[in-house]
């Protein structure tokens, strides 16, 4: 209303905190040179000294995209796992931000090294680690997501391209306008109690 005439426009300036990822795109991943990701389903724990599970069923499945179809093996199991294995090839070299969309407890792990991990929730979340790949090499990609009861299971892997910079339009926008409202924070994902901080 204060500034009815004015043209106002809005950017994202920087993907420094977000860490929002798109879908893993399918052509990525490959089990034995074959596209594709292999499956298993386990019933049993995923954590601590105790931790067990028994293979129910496993299949090769084009991609995780969030449509999971428990097989008949493993309907109704309690304490239901899903893991995830292939080999992730590099389309270009540089840093991304890999890990999943879920609603159940996961953990992700490229060359046996953890990037992400999540407790359950209500909704499906995002969590996404940084990792640093070369064009054209191999890595081992494990991921394994406990399976919320009562609650229809979602899951899905997610990266996206890790870039610091600012964007070019939110540079150009800031230089044609006549003010510029600049909105910056920190998030407990960078900073919390022990934790390092990395960053500049």
């Amino acid at each position: 209303k204060e500034f009815a005439g004015a043209e106002i426009k809005y950017f994202a300036g920087t993907d420094f905190l977000g860490g929002h990822g798109e879908a893993l795109p399918p052509g990525l991943l490959s089990v034995d040179g074959k596209p594709g990701v292999k499956t298993t389903y386990m019933t049993g724990t995923m954590f601590g000294r105790g931790s067990s599970a028994t293979t129910l069923a496993t299949r090769i499945d084009p991609e995780v995209d969030g449509s999971l179809e428990i097989p008949a093996e493993a309907a109704g199991a309690k304490s239901l796992l899903i893991r995830w294995t292939a080999t992730l090839t590099a389309p270009e070299s540089g840093e991304f931000l890999l890990g999943m969309e879920a609603n159940g407890f996961f953990r992700l792990t490229l060359d046996g090294k953890p990037v992400s991990m999540n407790r359950p929730s209500a909704e499906a979340e995002q969590r996404l680690g940084r990792v640093q790949v070369t064009k054209g090499q191999t890595y081992n990609l494990e991921a394994t997501f406990g399976v919320p009861e009562g609650i229809k299971p979602n899951a899905k892997l997610v990266w996206t391209k890790y870039n610091l910079a600012p964007s070019n339009e939110v540079i150009e926008a800031a230089k044609a306008s006549d003010a510029a409202v600049v909105v910056v924070g920190i998030t407990s994902r960078l900073e919390g109690e022990e934790m390092p901080v990395n960053e500049p």
